[in-house]
């Protein structure tokens, strides 16, 4: 049952137990067994919600790196600002106008983190930045992580998490260099343990 008949139906039983059509009851079962349905309808709409803006992202992505050598210096970077801009416009939109729309809160949020991704491939490249894939993932993270908090997001936490699960893995050391704070090394396990109590 969707949301709006759902609470169509909230608000016609009361009439229906004064009417004598149903028992107070058989209408606190019915919004029982409806309430159910109501959250799993939620669950599966988050999902697709989630993998639909995903989905968007990626097909940006792949638009911009099939047709990258068309595109001159100042049209990557107009074109980087115009996507980190427009979808952090289009979340703060959606949190101010449907903020009671999680599924759409959800996508916005993850459309925004993947897009602050490719706004710094795309300027790192386009200006020759330099630096290892470590570099830009560590970066990209550091970043977006307001949006986990801004926006009210575990699909971005979700993301933030595994992200820098792989960045540690692939950036470790032998276990003394790893648990050392005062290393060198600009991520280590301190850093994953942070994000995932801050996540919690």
């Amino acid at each position: 049952m969707s949301k709006e008949n759902y609470q169509w139906l909230e608000k016609e039983l009361p009439s229906w137990v004064k009417e004598g059509i149903v028992s107070q009851e058989g209408a606190k079962a019915l919004l029982v067994r409806y309430q159910g349905e109501k959250k799993l309808g939620g669950a599966s709409g988050m999902a697709f919600s989630l993998l639909g803006f995903a989905m968007v992202g990626l097909g940006i992505i792949s638009l911009l790196a099939y047709n990258w050598d068309q595109l001159g210096h100042m049209e990557r970077t107009i074109l980087a600002l115009f996507l980190l801009i427009g979808t952090q416009l289009f979340a703060f939109g959606v949190k101010h106008f449907r903020p009671q729309d999680k599924a759409l809160l959800e996508g916005s949020s993850v459309l925004w983190f993947l897009m602050v991704g490719a706004s710094l491939a795309i300027i790192g490249q386009t200006y020759h930045l330099g630096g290892t894939m470590l570099d830009f993932l560590s970066i990209w993270l550091l970043l977006s992580f307001g949006i986990v908090f801004l926006m009210s997001s575990s699909g971005v936490a979700f993301f933030q998490i595994f992200l820098w699960t792989m960045v540690w893995i692939m950036n470790r050391h032998d276990f003394t260099t790893l648990m050392g704070m005062g290393s060198n090394q600009s991520l280590n396990v301190w850093i994953l343990i942070l994000f995932a109590f801050a996540w919690l």
